[in-house]
């Protein structure tokens, strides 16, 4: 069962709301221009409504447009919104109380602008800063990387048209911002203990239909991917845990064959030896038997390898990489 955290929808207004008190204070009137065209939008003001981001109401379409995330279920936010949560969700948007929603019309006919796949993963025999130091020095040259704020990481896929996110981070440490005060206050204190999140942001219409399998043109509807078997997360994670072989993009053109064979062969030592310089120095030792050569050797041909080498290790980094793939693999 996939869960939710952020998500922006798009109903019909008169399908899905049974009221709306248009004088009431928390409505904002806005007059919007297209095309020398007076357009009307109502906006209410939910900023003290934790969970609920924004509504807005263009009357001349019929349109409602809601952000939420899974902070609208308050001391029940660890459970992200999902197929058993959707409901108690959507009644939440209720509590802004000038416009009051049918939650099952907005479940059936509520489409996808853009939603957050999310999953925690509670980590036993790691702590945080062991997963995450994995992560930060993990490489796939298809993928850019950058650090997250609070203790985490963005990988993203290099691109001209791509604004598909898999951020990794601290979530308990991210409960401890600021703007995280009300709701920290609703959950048990213990909820987000030694937990990395998951969150696959996805913010076009071609992903969402993509990672979800839909296979109609055109929106993909709420609850389309409630309901959807497939693992977003899981895929783009298994996508970016096996790229091309990296041979046939580390080296470009002004390499010789020879060159690449050299590297490959001086890596394949380094590997054999566990990265360990006295290991390699002993092994030089048997063809270069005075010392002094042995460690211009050492030195010259493996030292600048090794480094760059050891900046991949972390001692339990494939065994960490096995084990955020088998965690994202269950719903």
């Amino acid at each position: 069962m996939l869960s939710f955290d952020s998500m922006k929808l798009e109903s019909s207004f008169s399908k899905c709301f049974n009221d709306f008190s248009i004088n009431h204070q928390r409505i904002e009137k806005h007059t919007l221009q297209k095309e020398g065209i007076d357009t009307l939008k109502y906006r209410v003001n939910c900023k003290d409504i934790t969970g609920l981001k924004n509504i807005e109401y263009l009357p001349e379409k019929d349109s409602i447009i809601i952000e939420l995330s899974g902070k609208i279920l308050g001391k029940d936010y660890p459970l992200l919104i999902n197929q058993n949560t959707i409901i108690q969700a959507l009644e939440g948007i209720n509590q802004n109380e000038c416009l009051t929603i049918n939650p099952d019309q907005v479940l059936e006919n509520a489409v996808i602008h853009s939603i957050d796949c999310t999953k925690d993963i509670h980590l036993e025999q790691y702590t945080t800063r062991d997963v995450l130091d994995v992560l930060n020095v993990m490489t796939n040259r298809s993928y850019k990387l950058v650090e997250y704020p609070t203790e985490g990481v963005f990988i993203t896929k290099i691109a001209r048209s791509n604004n598909k996110l898999l951020k990794f981070y601290d979530k308990d440490l991210e409960m401890m911002l600021s703007r995280n005060d009300d709701i920290r206050k609703q959950v048990k204190p213990d909820s987000f203990h030694n937990a990395i999140r998951s969150e696959l942001c996805l913010r076009k219409h071609d992903f969402i239909r993509k990672d979800f399998n839909i296979n109609h043109k055109g929106s993909v509807y709420l609850k389309e991917a409630l309901l959807s078997r497939m693992n977003p997360n899981h895929k783009f994670w298994i996508d970016f845990l096996n790229p091309v072989p990296y041979l046939f993009e580390e080296y470009d053109q002004s390499y010789s064959l020879e060159e690449i064979i050299r590297i490959e062969g001086i890596k394949g030592i380094i590997h054999q030896l566990r990265n360990d310089q006295k290991l390699i120095l002993n092994f030089i030792m048997k063809y270069r038997k005075e010392k002094n050569e042995a460690y211009r050797v050492l030195k010259k041909t493996f030292r600048p390898i090794i480094e760059q080498e050891q900046n991949k290790i972390h001692p339990k980094y494939t065994e960490i990489q096995e084990f955020i793939s088998q965690s994202l693999l269950v719903n």
